[in-house]
């Protein structure tokens, strides 16, 4: 795979740094809540990264690793989701939260990941800059603001 393929991939991956926590205490605190959040956030942070991408080599080997940045990302969001989340308006900011990236990830990442791996597989080095310009303009998306509000800075681009 030509260098410049292999840095929108490295782009793409540091632009899906998604967020996602687990946990199912009761009466989860504002605090608690957002420590959860924070080191799921660094966990995936860490897992993306760890897909070795400058091996890649082949469109179909890039293919594959954007499958996994996929997968992953969408386990993560799904991590999110199934988090007990705090009372009052700590509750709605996390709702928000968790609601914005949901949205952010099927309607904006996962299209640009498709047309990324169809970009790629193809050779259209216009349509994989396109892609990779769109997952860019994720790293500033609601869903951080929303984090910052909760207290999750590590989830927050």
């Amino acid at each position: 795979m030509p260098r410049a393929g292999t840095a929108v991939l490295a782009l793409t991956l540091a632009a899906l740094a998604l967020p996602a926590c687990g946990g199912d205490d009761d009466g989860v605190s504002r605090q608690d809540y957002a420590k959860r959040v924070n080191r799921v956030c660094d966990d995936v942070e860490r897992t993306l990264r760890a897909l070795d991408i400058r091996g890649a080599e082949t469109s179909a080997e890039v293919s594959v690793l954007i499958d996994e940045v996929i997968t992953k990302s969408r386990a993560a969001v799904d991590r999110l989701k199934s988090l007990e989340r705090p009372t009052g308006d700590a509750r709605e900011a996390a709702d928000r939260f968790i609601d914005t990236l949901d949205r952010e990830f099927e309607t904006d990442a996962l299209p640009a990941l498709d047309d990324l791996r169809a970009a790629i597989q193809s050779g259209n080095r216009a349509a994989a800059a396109n892609a990779a310009d769109r997952l860019g303009k994720l790293e500033n998306a609601a869903s951080d603001r929303y984090a910052r509000q909760i207290g999750a800075e590590s989830c927050a681009a």
